[in-house]
């Protein structure tokens, strides 16, 4: 590997966790009443009142970022995060940036408008770090590797150390 692409939402910081709590449903539970069609409404409270800059972090984010820093001398590491659509993609980049900096987190970051389009950055130097199935499928289908990062488990970081032991052989 020579790139390692890691997300924020869900693998570093805690997005489901402030959403619930702030509306009392998950985002999937929200997504899933199409009646009441009030994802984006509260998408869009949810970039007013700025809670990207303030989400909590992951349990394992600690873990997995001092594991990266061990093999960021020799690997480049990037954050590839979605700001969930073009229409407020400004607001939520800036809002990220400022949660990286907060953390002191500065790997070069890439706040793309949609999950789609981390594909673009696939190749078969580079891995992809996700808690999103479908996003590490299709950077895989395009060419990358991916570790799905599923509730940023103990199985996660297992993967992660891996990939970080063959990039040191």
């Amino acid at each position: 590997m020579k790139k390692i692409f890691v997300d924020m939402d869900g693998v570093l910081c805690d997005f489901n966790k402030r959403y619930t709590e702030k509306f009392g449903l998950s985002p999937a539970e929200v997504k899933a009443d199409r009646k009441n069609k009030m994802y984006s409404k509260h998408w869009h409270t949810f970039v007013d009142d700025h809670e990207f800059a303030s989400l909590a972090k992951m349990a394992n984010a600690n873990d997995l970022i001092e594991i990266l820093k061990a093999i960021d001398d020799v690997v480049e590491v990037c954050i590839l995060s979605s700001a969930g659509g073009f229409d407020r993609q400004r607001e939520v980049q800036e809002q990220k940036l400022e949660w990286l900096n907060q953390h002191d987190i500065y790997w070069p970051a890439v706040i793309v408008p949609g999950r789609r389009y981390k594909t673009g950055f696939a190749s078969n130097d580079a891995l992809i770090i996700d808690d999103t199935y479908d996003v590490v499928e299709s950077f895989i289908k395009a060419g990358g590797h991916g570790v799905w990062y599923k509730d940023g488990g103990e199985n996660g970081l297992g993967l992660i150390r891996g990939h970080a032991a063959q990039v040191n052989r």
